[in-house]
């Protein structure tokens, strides 16, 4: 972490089906999570696509990028 900066560090959350990676991983640090199936199942998006959205940051915080690459005590997440 550097103390003289307001932005500890900088992550991307990719969302993708299947977990297929893309140009950009290349360029920015980003974590690679999948997206929910389609249907019912429990890990499954239930009609509703934009449960891909909290299912990824779900991903996050449970992963081991995230215990030991995010020193930050506050995150702020942002969509684009």
């Amino acid at each position: 972490l550097d103390p003289c900066s307001d932005l500890g560090s900088f992550t991307r959350l990719f969302n993708s089906p299947q977990k297929a990676p893309d140009t950009l991983m290349e360029e920015m640090p980003t974590l690679l999570v999948s997206q929910l199936d389609h249907g019912r199942c429990k890990e499954c998006d239930h009609g509703f696509i934009v449960m891909n959205r909290p299912w990824g940051v779900v991903q996050l915080v449970e992963s081991e990028y995230w215990r030991e690459r995010i020193g930050e005590e506050y995150v702020l997440v942002i969509e684009t």
